[in-house]
């Protein structure tokens, strides 16, 4: 694997500051690692103001935190496309809010568990009294509410670290190979699912605006025809206006429609390309033998975890899976 050096080593080479060792040189920070991931200038865009000074009294000036920074279009061609930017973007938030795991277990469900009742993260835990177990048979997953306030706010809405790296690995398998039999199907299938207007084609949106503006020319025509019956004194100024009112206000409400049908259109396109997108990355997994935080990343929006029930003797717990774009896959 080709080792890069980290930044100050090439101010060293340029400009002779920041003097670095060889043994240094690859010895990245994790500061400097998150601040060049949070930087815009990668996807294309530049901030407008990192410091403010809100008072004239105010000795230096203040830190804007990046959230509440304006970012704006620059000249320079992006490295990154803005999609895998805002996603390595939501990863980091994800991973800042949530404490990691200190037994060692890689925790590939961080920030993204939740609980199904109140809505809140399910924290991990490790059960230490029994060190000799396996580490992923001892690690579980619980309701955050539950573990600070108790039974009177929330239940514990438990499970293993095990059987949910099982589970998902199962279900993400399941709709790789779906896919790879038949793309087209999915395809329907998460299309009929996402928030637009799916149940229209893009053949049929492009049908129904053109006979919305054959309509509004229509509406046109009709119009001008009513100002020549005026010049000829065919029909009275009341009824021209009368009429004027109707054709305008006909031709403003097929404006309006016409405007909402490109929209939908639009819509239906960029969700086509998510889906699309999703199903790719999803067919690669169809053989994956073990789950990765990037698998999970890559995929997975987030993940509802209800409380155990009993039901004949068995116990049984609902756990639903939200893919990135698409939602639940039913």
């Amino acid at each position: 694997m080709e080792k890069i050096p980290k930044p100050a080593y090439y101010k060293q080479e340029q400009f002779g500051k920041y003097l670095v060792s060889e043994e240094d040189a690859y010895d990245w920070k994790q500061e400097t690692i998150i601040r060049i991931l949070r930087n815009p200038l990668y996807k294309g865009y530049f901030w407008v103001q990192k410091c403010d000074k809100k008072h004239f009294k105010q000795k230096g000036r203040g830190y804007i935190p990046i959230k509440e920074r304006t970012i704006i279009p620059s000249g320079h061609e992006a490295i990154v496309d803005e999609h895998t930017w805002d996603a390595v973007q939501e990863i980091l938030d994800r991973h800042t809010k949530v404490k990691p795991c200190t037994s060692g277990y890689d925790n590939k469900f961080r920030g993204i568990l939740k609980c199904a009742d109140c809505g809140n993260n399910l924290m991990i835990h490790t059960d230490e009294r029994n060190p000799d177990r396996p580490l992923l048979e001892r690690t579980y997953y619980q309701c955050r509410i539950y573990r600070v306030k108790g039974t009177k706010f929330c239940s514990q809405h438990r499970i293993s670290a095990g059987d949910l790296e099982e589970l998902v690995l199962s279900d993400i398998q399941y709709h790789a190979r779906k896919i790879i039999k038949n793309r087209e199907k999915f395809m329907r299938r998460v299309l009929g699912q996402m928030n637009t207007a799916a149940e229209y084609s893009q053949k049929n949106l492009q049908k129904k605006v053109g006979e919305l503006e054959k309509k509004r020319r229509e509406s046109d025509s009709k119009f001008i025809r009513l100002y020549e019956d005026l010049s000829k004194k065919l029909i009275s100024e009341e009824q021209f206006r009368m009429l004027s009112a109707h054709f305008e206000q006909e031709k403003k409400e097929y404006t309006e429609e016409i405007e909402k049908l490109n929209t939908m259109a639009e819509n239906l396109e960029d969700s086509t390309y998510k889906a699309e997108q999703l199903a790719n990355e999803m067919a690669e997994c169809a053989e994956i033998k073990e789950l990765t935080i990037a698998i999970v990343n890559r995929l997975i929006e987030k993940i509802e975890v209800s409380e155990p029930m009993t039901i004949g003797g068995e116990k049984v717990q609902k756990i639903r899976i939200f893919y990135k774009f698409v939602g639940e896959i039913n």
